[in-house]
């Protein structure tokens, strides 16, 4: 059978008229869709806010619970119920109220939630465990449900289903769930990335004090990421822990990622001990991982004195650039610009030289950029 030419314009044309009506008739169908979830979701910021403002936050019972456990078994009215809360725990009038309901009713979610993790789809264990984490829903106790729950999650191999599952035993403020985690982590090799790790030992909201310690007492155990972690977590709420850092600071056997850690540490909180062991790394750069010299000469901005410009000055004359740079960095903010120039003008290493004019210059840039926005807002 031959086609004339106007046949096949008049089959195209048919094509597109009938993508068009699919199109049409699916945007329609997308938009009395999101208009019914809309609908459903303000229904129930309307029923939630009624329990919480009730004078008495109390378990669902009867037809009520069984109502709400079969609405949020769905995991579409599961999200939205979710996403009506998380506007409501967001504000601080209401905060205390939302948790006080979720975790009087804890019951409810325990029960959707088995449900949900029978299916064992990676992502349904991450939206289970955030929920968890954004609700608070862990209890205090060992053997508490919700606790079994993300500790289980954190030997999964999803990483959003472990950071999540990590942050609710955060905020649970429980030392002892934070201890077993790790001893989980440990036993089963599990190395989480370092910065989530840390981030979500920030979270927690117990006793800073009491986890340093009982995370002291397990530290031989821990993996080399799992101490860094814990050496960053640290450096964000205490500082208490100089003395135990600086003795791993001269431990030789330990790793050398721990060791920058601990100068980190060292570089946030002033510990006068410690201002020796990191001008000998900037002093006698040669000797050293350029790393030790790079990282220490940053730290030793919080050290000021002669020894440490004398240590910085060599740190300016090492053949490595970053070890240059922080050490240059950091005699610019002990000592400031016009000193730094001073130096650089009396320096007959190149390499110092030009690295000290250049952070000066640096400086001296942002400073006119800064007096410039100045003048330009008194004028306007």
């Amino acid at each position: 059978m031959v086609f004339r030419i106007h046949h096949l314009i008049f089959i195209y044309m048919l094509l597109c008229l009938c993508v068009l009506i699919f199109d049409f008739f699916y945007f329609i169908r997308e938009k009395s869709r999101n208009l019914g979830l809309e609908k459903k979701k303000k229904q129930y910021e309307i029923w939630l806010k009624g329990c919480i403002e009730s004078e008495a936050i109390l378990p669902l019972e009867g037809k009520a619970r069984k109502k709400v456990l079969k609405h949020l078994s769905h995991k579409r009215n599961l999200l939205l119920f979710t996403e009506s809360a998380t506007e409501y725990v967001n504000l601080p009038l209401y905060r205390e109220q939302v948790l006080k309901w979720f975790m009087v009713n804890r019951e409810i979610f325990l029960n959707v939630f088995n449900k949900i993790l029978k299916k064992r789809y990676q992502i349904d264990n991450a939206f289970v465990a955030y929920i968890v984490w954004q609700f608070n829903l862990c209890g205090k106790e060992s053997d508490d449900p919700f606790v079994i729950m993300m500790q289980e999650m954190v030997l999964m191999p999803s990483l959003h289903c472990r950071q999540n599952a990590l942050c609710a035993l955060s905020v649970s403020g429980e030392a002892k769930h934070i201890i077993k985690t790790f001893r989980l982590l440990t036993d089963h090799s599990i190395a989480h990335n370092t910065k989530l790790l840390t981030e979500s030992l920030l979270t927690f909201t117990g006793s800073h004090s009491e986890l340093a310690k009982q995370l002291w007492e397990i530290w031989d155990i821990l993996s080399v990421e799992h101490q860094v972690a814990c050496i960053n977590y640290f450096r964000g709420v205490t500082d208490t822990c100089c003395l135990k850092l600086l003795d791993l600071l001269w431990n030789k056997e330990a790793d050398s990622e721990v060791h920058f850690a601990a100068i980190r540490y060292f570089r946030k909180y002033y510990y006068k001990e410690a201002a020796g062991t990191l001008q000998e790394y900037v002093l006698n750069w040669k000797k050293y991982d350029w790393k030790y010299g790079a990282t220490s000469a940053l730290a030793l901005e919080n050290y000021p004195g002669a020894d440490s410009e004398q240590a910085l000055l060599a740190g300016c004359r090492s053949t490595n650039w970053h070890e240059r740079e922080n050490a240059a960095e950091s005699l610019l903010k002990i000592n400031g610009a016009d000193a730094v120039k001073e130096i650089a003008e009396n320096e007959e290493n190149r390499f110092a030289k030009e690295m000290l004019l250049y952070k000066h210059e640096q400086k001296v840039g942002v400073l006119k950029i800064a007096a410039h926005n100045r003048n330009t807002l008194a004028h306007s």
